[in-house]
């Protein structure tokens, strides 16, 4: 219940682009990395604005359980049977 109370209050302080960027540069993705530039740095050697988008997908479920990832190897990615490339093949 509180946690409503505060998402509520959240939302009325602040713009929902607002609550999305602090998200974006607070979210931890494991061994001390937080936020989405940090991440993408740490696991692709590359900034936000430079990934493909299957890279930027891969990203944005890290979160979910950084723990059972480890390091992520773009080259390694780029091999792997299910990967997507930005060319859409």
């Amino acid at each position: 219940m509180i946690q409503i109370l505060r998402a509520f209050q959240l939302e009325i302080l602040y713009s929902k682009d607002e609550i999305m960027e602090a998200y974006l540069n607070l979210v931890p993705y494991g061994r001390n990395i937080e936020g989405v530039a940090a991440a993408s740095l740490a696991y692709f050697g590359q900034r936000p604005d430079q990934l493909t988008l299957p890279v930027a997908l891969t990203l944005s479920v890290i979160p979910q359980s950084p723990a059972k990832r480890g390091k992520l190897d773009a080259e390694a990615m780029q091999k792997a049977p299910h990967f997507v490339s930005s060319s859409g093949g």
